[in-house]
């Protein structure tokens, strides 16, 4: 038995006809007839009932009604199976560019990396880091199709001439140093109250970050220093009073470790949403859907 024997029965289900079943799968109804015989055959069973006149409609026997739910779930499964096969051979051999900006850059992107080599050894991916704004108009003057931005927002994405993704939450931190004032609810002073007396120190100005702190938290920050990295804005912690709002996954370490800690603040659970861009007026390439497939595993 073959799977045009599989694909004929079905078809002859479908349209209760042997003639009409020949003519969409471009056979004639002699092999139409031939092929629901093997399959027949193979199942030791009748599972059409035929008549002799040909305005009538092929019925299904109760063997029939039984195997016909398994045959369907079968090639569903195998088109599935050639589809994906087919896909991957189109990624091979070719080249895509990834533009990051900090937090997925330096901290997501690593291992995405060696998944996907690990997957399709034989794809070339380009990576830049870059601020949020130049990823957004590294993406927007892309006119190949291959580049595609990955972003960490706050409060959604909105550009009407990019399309974004959600692929990942992307939870933050609120830290301080280990010697800093009071980051426990329990504590005589409130968190809110002491955060706003103190320099928050960031990595780029995001009047988008300032926005959802005001929003979420009420916090109204006054005293702000840009520092430039994440390494710079935790090195700056260190050495005195402050606090910075970074991705957990840039701070687990430091936190697990003592030499940060983490201020919590009731009812109020920061997080960005981990965003994939590209320009709607282009659809990103097989390549780049699957790259973003195993981004949002992780």
């Amino acid at each position: 038995m073959k799977i045009e024997d599989l694909q004929t029965f079905h078809e002859v289900t479908v349209s209760g006809s042997f003639t009409k079943a020949a003519v969409k799968l471009h056979c004639t109804q002699s092999t139409a007839s031939l092929r629901i015989k093997r399959v027949e055959d193979w199942f030791g069973a009748r599972l059409l009932n035929r008549s002799r006149d040909t305005r009538q409609e092929v019925t299904l026997t109760s063997a029939g009604e039984r195997i016909l739910p398994k045959i369907v779930a079968a090639l569903t499964q195998l088109n599935a199976a050639y589809a994906a096969l087919a896909a991957e051979r189109r990624i091979e051999n070719v080249q895509i560019a990834v533009v990051a900006s900090h937090t997925p850059g330096l901290f997501i992107l690593p291992g995405v990396l060696a998944e996907f080599a690990r997957l399709y050894p034989r794809v070339t991916v380009n990576t830049h880091v870059k601020y949020t704004r130049e990823v957004i108009e590294a993406v927007r003057h892309d006119a190949s199709g291959t580049c595609f931005g990955i972003v960490s927002q706050p409060e959604g994405f909105e550009h009407t001439d990019l399309a974004a993704q959600a692929v990942m939450d992307d939870p933050l931190s609120i830290v301080t140093g280990p010697g800093a004032g009071p980051c426990k609810p329990v504590e005589r002073t409130s968190p809110i109250r002491w955060l706003q007396e103190q320099t928050l120190y960031m990595t780029n100005q995001s009047s988008s970050m300032l926005t959802y702190l005001r929003k979420g938290c009420g916090l109204e920050l006054h005293d702000i220093r840009v520092v430039g990295s994440v390494e710079s804005v935790k090195a700056a912690l260190l050495k005195g009073p402050g606090f910075a709002v970074l991705s957990r996954r840039a701070v687990q370490d430091e936190i697990a470790q003592g030499k940060l800690r983490e201020c919590h603040i009731p009812g109020f659970s920061p997080k960005r949403t981990i965003y994939a861009l590209w320009a709607k007026d282009l659809e990103p390439s097989e390549t780049a859907r699957a790259f973003i497939r195993i981004m949002s595993g992780f």
